[in-house]
């Protein structure tokens, strides 16, 4: 497929599924729960799928890209807590800011914009980028409460979200990365199984993403809202070349690794971002402006840099100076 192609093919299951949320043929819980069943359900599948059927040479990649998206969210983390001191007065409003600016959508649309980006070699990539993506999430998120107030920290519930959200996707993973190894043959009446349930997990994800835009925003939290999305946006592929860099005096990164880093590093605010708002007070009109407007604008900004990556322009020009 060319670029216009790729672009449109993105764009169709999210105004699709928009579309659907529109004529109320989709409810915000409808939404909820086909979010739920995705994440829970079918992206175990998928993942099990493609690092099953990887190259087995695209293992050495593993390392790395797991390290910058380390590497990726720390950074992300220190300037949204530092930019937060003066974005604003309202302490819920500073929360809220950081907690949405230092997380991106690394997995959830990440994982679909790669495949349809780079096909299956991208979107494992994208797996290994983001494959213990909760554990990070939870300890940088549940730092932050312990920082803010300890009062509201609790161990307890940090290893019950933990065990909750991490353990399917990175068994499903290591599953397939083992399954890979050892060369396991699955039985054909699974294996077709596991194939049809994992293919059109992408297109749903997808959907998803259009059944979760609402325009309806606050006017008064617009001005915050874009500056948070234009660092998560524009800002972050900096911070991805810095990753890289860092990452290269040790490990060798190949090509598409390199794009898949600096693709993901630029994704929207992530969705899952709001799960924090259950145990701190946070201006949550705020963040569902953030997480709106970054989405949105991610779908001009992604195709942008996904040309300027693609094409090399970015990794003639710039990538040289940072990674060599």
């Amino acid at each position: 497929m060319n670029m216009i192609q790729i672009i449109i093919s993105v764009l169709l299951p999210i105004l699709f599924g928009y579309f659907f949320k529109f004529i109320k043929i989709f409810s915000d819980d409808d939404a909820v729960i086909l979010r739920r069943f995705i994440v829970k359900a079918s992206v175990p599948f998928i993942i099990f799928k493609n690092l099953y059927t990887a190259d087995i040479s695209l293992f050495s990649q593993i390392v790395p890209t797991f390290l910058a998206f380390v590497i990726v969210s720390i950074l992300f983390t220190l300037i949204s807590q530092l930019i937060s001191k003066f974005i604003s007065n309202d302490r819920h409003e500073k929360r809220a800011f950081s907690i949405a600016t230092q997380f991106g959508n690394y997995g959830y649309l990440g994982w679909g914009i790669m495949f349809y980006f780079f096909g299956d070699g991208g979107f494992t990539r994208a797996v290994f980028f983001s494959m213990f993506f909760w554990p990070v999430f939870l300890i940088l998120g549940f730092l932050m409460i312990y920082l803010e107030n300890r009062e509201n920290f609790s161990l307890r519930e940090f290893l019950k979200a933990l065990v909750a959200n991490a353990l399917i996707p990175i068994a499903s993973a290591l599953l397939g990365l083992i399954f890979n190894i050892y060369k396991v043959n699955i039985h054909p009446v699974l294996k077709d199984f596991i194939f049809t349930f994992s293919s059109f997990t992408i297109p749903m994800i997808l959907f998803t993403i259009g059944l979760n835009l609402n325009f309806k925003l606050p006017v008064n939290k617009i001005k915050i809202a874009l500056f948070s999305s234009s660092i998560r946006l524009i800002f972050g592929i900096f911070l991805g070349l810095i990753a890289s860099f860092i990452i290269s005096l040790f490990f060798r990164i190949d090509d598409l690794s390199l794009k898949v880093i600096l693709l993901e590093t630029v994704m929207p605010s992530a969705t899952m971002a709001a799960f924090f708002a259950d145990f701190i007070d946070m201006d949550k009109e705020l963040l569902a402006a953030i997480l709106t407007i970054s989405t949105l604008l991610s779908l001009i900004t992604l195709p942008l840099w996904f040309y300027l990556v693609e094409t090399n322009w970015f990794l003639i020009n710039v990538v040289p100076i940072f990674v060599r």
